[in-house]
């Protein structure tokens, strides 16, 4: 799995988005994004990580997991309250996030 930083450098360039453009979407400054990308941002906040999330339409988790603030193990809640999901296959899953992502973007 790529660092964080690496991840969404990446993500951003997929984006063809600069850091002055995130800067203007989400009021993270060049110098802090710059850091966090080349992986010189210690605990980047989680306030920082879900506008990251939000304009690259990414998992929320996703970045929780990749900057250590949890790890999937503690997830493990997900199958007590969702019964059968462990029937899902990993695109099922997707697709259902796809739709509470969307849901979601609705409500804002």
């Amino acid at each position: 799995m790529n660092s964080l930083g690496t991840y969404l450098r990446n993500v951003r360039e997929e984006n063809n988005l600069s850091l002055n453009a995130v800067y203007n979407v989400t009021g993270i400054t060049d110098s802090r994004l710059s850091k966090l990308e080349n992986n010189n941002y210690e605990e980047p906040s989680p306030v920082m990580l879900k506008k990251l999330a939000n304009l690259y339409q990414l998992s929320i988790v996703d970045l929780f997991i990749r900057a250590g603030y949890m790890t999937y193990d503690d997830l493990n809640i997900c199958p007590q309250i969702f019964h059968g999901i462990d029937q899902l296959t990993d695109e099922d899953i997707k697709h259902i996030q796809n739709q509470i992502d969307y849901i979601i973007s609705k409500q804002q």
